[in-house]
This record gives C-alpha cells, structure tokens and sequence, in this order.
C-alpha cells in the first residue's frame, strides 16, 4: 500500500515538472541567474597611459553621464548600445560606440595642444641645504539640466584657453614660504548666457592655491555658449590646474 503511494506521489511529480517544462516553453520563458548586468565602464588615459580624474562621460542624445574617478574610472547604467562622449579641459574630445555590458573601454585623450596638458604654475624657492633637507618631513542647485558633452560645446573668446589662463595666474607668496603645491581641480559650469557660475573645488590641494585656482576661473571672460540639438544649454567642466615649485637656477 505503502510503496503503490509512493509510486503515485512520483508519477504526480514527474508530470508537474513536465507541464511547467511545457508552460515555460511555450511561454519563451529562460531560467538565469541573476540579472543581466547592463554596466558599461572602463577607464580614461592620457598618451602615457596615465589615468586622467575629472573626465566627463556622457552618452550621446541622453542626460545620463559621470565623471572619471582618480584612477581614471568610470561607470555608466546603459540598457541598449549607444555612443559615449569623453571631455576634458585641453583634451581632444572622443566619442566611443558601445553595447550594453561593456566594462572594459580604454579611452586614450591626447592633449588638444602638444605643449599644454594642464597650467603648470611654477614657484621657484631658495636652493634647499642638505641639512635642511635631510630633515624635511616628507553648488549646483537650481535643477535645471546641466551637460557635461553637447553637440556644440562652448567656445573659449580669447583664443587658447589654457594660454589665457596661464598669462592670468599668480603663485601665492604665502604658499611658496610654506612650499605649497599640488593639482587643484576646480568645476565650473558656462551658463545658457556663457558666463562662468557654479565654480567649485572637486579636489583641493591647500587653501591658498585653492583661492587662487578660483580666483581665475572666477574671472575669466563670457563664453560662446553651448548647443544641444540647437537650444542652448548649461554645460559643466573639470579643469586641473598644477602649482609645481622648482630651487632656483633649475
């Protein structure tokens, strides 16, 4: 009696697995595990193979983008193939077909100018004695859309921006005394207008140089302002700006 039951409830399990096997046919239904990771990502390099921070990335005819980390890292959620935009104050700008999933890109952005990468501000200070040296220790807030890459990015009105900066960019006293340096990223946005708003320190390197970073972006002139699909809009920038002190006579 016993056995002819356990032979019923086997042939009722059989015939359950079969009718589901059947329904899931039937309906095109696939079993997977976990689901399908849609992450596009990879990393951003200049001509050296050295990662570059605070690249924008956008996708193309979308408002989704992000921005390198510092090891030149980014990711983006992306549910169908599309192109990427990669931008950066003094870099070539490139655009990059993907399909969902693609997680290891390598972008490589040469300099728009082979003598400029970033502004170099050199401080020069007094030749350090080997005693000496033997003892050194060693806002963004209205919600209206903001893009990091558009169709026609904004235009610089004197020329090279970098060069006009350059000429514009003073190393601090105080900070020479101290001997400060350091890469100072500062963002800032060209507003529908083409002024400069929004200007902020995404990585710091000490106040004062800070101060002076923003002091001259602060300042620069009104912009050509940006197009996407012929409206203008707001577009942001990360521009690094490098305080490098040097002895005297070198």
């Amino acid at each position: 009696m016993i056995r002819n039951i356990l032979l019923l409830f086997i042939l009722g399990a059989l015939m359950m697995s079969t009718d589901m096997l059947a329904f899931a046919k039937t309906a095109n239904v696939r079993c997977v595990v976990g689901d399908t990771d849609k992450t596009v990502g990879g990393v951003v390099v200049d001509e050296e193979g050295k990662p570059l921070y605070g690249v924008s990335v956008l996708i193309m005819g979308t408002a989704i983008g992000t921005v390198s980390d510092e090891q030149g890292h980014f990711a983006l959620k992306a549910d169908k193939s599309g192109t990427l935009c990669f931008s950066c104050v003094g870099r070539e700008m490139q655009q990059v077909v993907y399909e969902p999933g693609a997680k290891n890109l390598k972008i490589v952005m040469p300099m728009e100018n082979q003598e400029l990468d970033r502004i170099v501000v050199v401080g020069y200070i007094p030749e350090i004695k080997k005693e000496e040296e033997k003892n050194k220790s060693c806002g963004i807030g209205s919600g209206e859309e903001i893009f990091a890459v558009v169709e026609e990015m904004p235009e610089f009105p004197e020329g090279n921006l970098l060069e006009y900066l350059a000429r514009q960019i003073k190393y601090p006293t105080t900070s020479l005394e101290n001997r400060e340096e350091g890469i100072v990223y500062v963002s800032f946005v060209i507003d529908r207008s083409g002024k400069v708003v929004d200007t902020r320190i995404t990585k710091g390197a000490s106040v004062l140089l800070d101060k002076e970073a923003l002091r001259i972006v602060n300042g620069m002139p009104a912009w050509k302002p940006g197009k996407q699909r012929g409206k203008v809009v707001k577009v942001q920038y990360t521009l690094p700006i490098e305080f490098k002190l040097q002895a005297q006579g070198k």
